[in-house]
């Protein structure tokens, strides 16, 4: 079989670009309601992080908090906040065009980021040996996290306003 080579202006570069990306050249952007139904996904998510940060926050402001509550607590909304991070990440690799563009999304992406690291500090400090002594700072950095999740929320919601 003879196949045929052809040149198209701008193909070569465009599929560069792709290959940088790891996008396929033929990959579209997301629609504007694909976008949105992936935003009301993201805020779903983060109003379960803010309720679960609520609980922990509640739960730690008690005379002899329960640790072992607590820690499966803050494993679940470690486990959402990944969840999340991974979501707003993929709205990048889905859709780079919007992303690069969108406030909302460097904004999500920033708060995203923050709840990650405070999930990973509240972790570390729960599982030091002055747990009990920390209770408060641990109590605060709940809610730090249920704040930054309101945030988030309001961010992925505020979409098309």
């Amino acid at each position: 079989m003879f196949t045929k080579s052809v040149r198209v202006p701008g193909l070569a570069l465009a599929g560069a670009l792709c290959a940088a990306l790891s996008i396929s050249p033929l990959q579209a952007e997301l629609s504007s309601q694909a976008i949105e139904d992936r935003l009301s996904a993201i805020a779903a998510d983060a109003a379960t992080v803010e309720e679960h940060a609520w609980k922990m926050e509640k739960a730690l402001r008690t005379k002899n908090p329960d640790y072992d509550a607590v820690r499966t607590m803050l494993g679940d909304v470690s486990a959402k906040i990944e969840s999340l991070g991974e979501a707003v990440r993929g709205l990048e690799k889905e859709s780079p065009a919007w992303a690069s563009s969108s406030d909302e999304y460097a904004l999500m992406l920033e708060k995203t980021t923050l709840l990650e690291i405070f999930a990973k500090n509240k972790s570390e400090r729960l599982e030091s040996s002055t747990a009990n002594k920390d209770r408060r700072i641990l109590a605060s950095k709940a809610k730090g996290i249920a704040l930054r999740a309101s945030m988030l929320q309001d961010t992925a919601n505020s979409y098309g306003d």
